[in-house]
């Protein structure tokens, strides 16, 4: 019996074995049992990666992490930091002198690749600010000509508290509501300080003849002094206050209730959230001098506590609830070792206990999260889970699906360190795993796509670090490859589906060849694949222990483009057929004849056995309907392999298998 299945759609991506048994799965059929190297596009084909340029080495070579500073819609920087240095790269070139001494590179606290890794960012316009548990926040800023990094100015507080020595230093920031946050410190791991809003214009103390309103706090002026919220508003009658009592007062029209001891530290508890209303004279009044619109006034704060006050707030809680980041929406994510918080847009020093509520249990890993639409993108269970994060307005609650549910393989044994998201062409998240590996999900919601694929870079080397930058022609993405001992480099993948570009990984771009060609020490005693621009050839070479490739006379005085290739291997699922019993699931079968329609393509291979392929007989670019020459085999084992192992673009749009059972 034949029976003819066709393979048009594999915008399921990769998928875990445990599930490559549910053929009555209703996603079985467009997944791939091996997506490496491939791209899925959210219409169903799969096309070869892009490769990667050769932009040039870390600073001595040294591992690195790269992040991103936005500072408008069309510029972006890459900012490189190793061990007790940053640099800023920009159009794909190091800058010679990004900072006011006219230098490529400034010195930071950050004294390990370990700190560089655990940094926690969080930006207001042109400036970055910068966590880490072991070091005072820091700022970046951008004047239009020149960046600097130097510790955070906190005013209005003298240098005290909440961040004045080692052990009390935040690990973790946001930009929300008009305020800056900071997150969990080593002593505090579950406080959050968050900063002034607003700039108070009464309050300070009774003003005689000034009309109150319900919540707003003052002082009197005569010892001892204590502080009073308003709890009926109305105009006040007389000027600085009662002498000190702690009974509830009227004064005017106006009714207020003891607050507490000026100076002294008042707990209040609310629901899931333990929150000072005062901590000494400190919290109430620190802000830092920013472009966030409630940040400007940086000399005149009144020590009151109200609605617009610095506050700081501990999370109550029965579970292990020490912070472990946050991300900033619609409403504030604060993600802990166990449980999801969120702070509401409307939050004030008043109402936090209100407005900060315990809403799911399933943890945040420390690697930085970030926004996507509506919706917060995290990493949870040992960094192996990835999570999307967003109110459902039909169920007045937030959800939290696995993202790593189809594919709960995906992240490798270790799980991800690093990830970062492009918009552009489609919605992707890249994350790097432990073993160099890049983990990359297609995550198009608006057409219900969820595609994992894997990217393993040639010449056996690693991914360190990811970065994704906007700019006017899209977005870019950027990678730290170790490729080698001090041989760290940076580079940036080519556009997906761009047929211009050669996918080689760390290539080179070489106009005119001559007979050899020098500065590949990070391809040392490797493979090195050159693609003839001229003629359309390729070839490969050995590169020498001192980074001197020889170039063939064939190929000399061309144009040529020089890197390591690598393979694209896809497996789809065992095919599904009938037989004359039903299911032809797990009988013995054969694939008889194979067709592929293709899309701007060059030749690639196709099996069912990575040591019996065959080369689709086409001439690229091709676009047409090709009959496959598939070796069959009779077994259970009915899939296809396909292969691109050549320095070639191919655009799968779809196969058909004719299948004998």
């Amino acid at each position: 019996m034949r029976s003819s299945v066709p393979l048009t759609d594999f915008s399921g991506g990769e998928i875990s074995p445990v599930l490559t048994g549910r053929s009555d799965w209703q996603g079985y059929a467009k997944s791939l049992q091996t997506l490496e190297n491939w791209v899925p596009y959210s219409t169903g084909p799969v096309t070869t990666r892009p490769g990667s340029k050769y932009l040039g080495l870390t600073k001595s070579g040294a591992a690195a992490v790269i992040v991103c500073f936005q500072v408008s819609d069309g510029e972006a920087y890459l900012l490189e930091f190793t061990a007790s240095l940053l640099r800023i790269w920009h159009d794909d070139i190091l800058m010679t002198a990004a900072f006011a001494v006219a230098t490529s590179e400034h010195a930071t606290s950050y004294t390990t690749i370990a700190m560089c890794r655990a940094l926690k960012f969080t930006q207001d316009g042109t400036k970055l600010y910068v966590t880490h548990k072991s070091v005072a926040p820091s700022v970046i800023t951008f004047d239009g000509t020149y960046f600097d990094i130097n510790t955070l100015t906190i005013v209005g507080n003298a240098g005290q508290l909440p961040f004045a020595s080692s052990g009390n230093y935040p690990g973790y920031c946001a930009a929300f509501a008009q305020r800056l946050w900071f997150f969990g410190s080593t002593n505090e791991p579950q406080a959050g300080w968050c900063s002034k809003s607003g700039i108070y214009t009464d309050g300070y103390s009774w003003v005689a003849v000034t009309p109150y309103e319900i919540g707003e706090i003052c002082k009197n002026d005569t010892a001892p002094v204590k502080l009073y919220r308003c709890i009926t508003k109305g105009i006040s009658a007389g000027s600085g206050g009662p002498t000190g009592t702690t009974a509830d007062i009227t004064d005017g029209t106006a009714h207020w209730a003891y607050w507490c001891a000026y100076g002294n530290i008042d707990m209040t508890y609310f629901d899931t959230v333990q929150y000072t209303t005062r901590v000494m004279d400190d919290v109430s009044t620190w802000a830092p001098p920013g472009d966030i619109p409630e940040f400007t006034d940086t000399t005149s704060y009144k020590d009151v506590v109200g609605d617009s006050s610095a506050m700081k707030f501990l999370l109550a809680s029965d579970q292990n609830d020490n912070i472990t980041g946050a991300i900033a929406g619609d409403s504030l994510v604060v993600g802990t070792v166990t449980s999801e918080y969120v702070i509401s847009p409307d939050v004030t020093a008043l109402n936090i206990g209100e407005k900060c509520k315990l809403q799911t249990r399933y943890g945040m890993e420390t690697v930085q999260g970030f926004l996507l639409n509506d919706s917060m993108i995290f990493l949870q269970g040992y960094a192996t889970r990835l999570r999307e994060y967003k109110y459902d307005a039909a169920g007045q609650a937030f959800q939290s699906p696995d993202l790593t549910f189809q594919a709960s393989h995906i992240m490798g044994a270790g799980g991800a360190i690093d990830m970062d998201l492009a918009l552009v062409p489609e919605p992707m998240v890249y994350l790097v795993r432990t073993d160099g590996q890049l983990a990359v999900l297609l995550l198009n919601r608006a057409v219900g796509v969820t595609a994992w694929h894997r990217y393993v870079t040639g010449g056996s080397n690693t991914y360190e670090s990811v970065a994704v930058t906007g700019g006017s022609a899209g977005d870019a993405v950027y990678a730290v490859v170790n490729r080698g001992t001090g041989y760290y480099c940076i580079e940036k993948f080519d556009a997906i589906g761009d047929m211009t570009s050669i996918p080689l990984d760390s290539w080179v771009d070489v106009t005119t060849s001559g007979a050899t060609l020098t500065g590949l020490e990070r391809m040392a005693n490797d493979t090195a694949t050159i693609w003839n621009v001229t003629h359309s050839t390729t070839t490969t070479g050995t590169v020498s222990a001192g980074g001197v490739l020889t170039i063939p006379a064939a190929h000399q005085g061309d144009h040529i483009v020089v890197g390591f290739g690598f393979t694209c291997t896809g497996k789809t699922t065992k095919l599904t057929t009938a037989n004359t019993l039903g299911t032809g699931q797990m009988k013995i079968r054969s694939i008889a004849e194979l067709y592929a329609r293709v899309l701007t393509c060059y030749p690639f291979k196709v099996g069912y056995n990575l040591s019996y392929m065959e080369t689709v007989p086409i001439t690229g670019p091709a676009t047409q309907d090709v009959q496959c020459p598939f070796v069959g085999n009779w077994d259970t084992d009915t899939f296809i392999l396909f292969v691109q192992d050549a320095p070639y673009h191919s655009t799968i749009l779809g196969f058909v298998a004719e299948v004998e059972t």
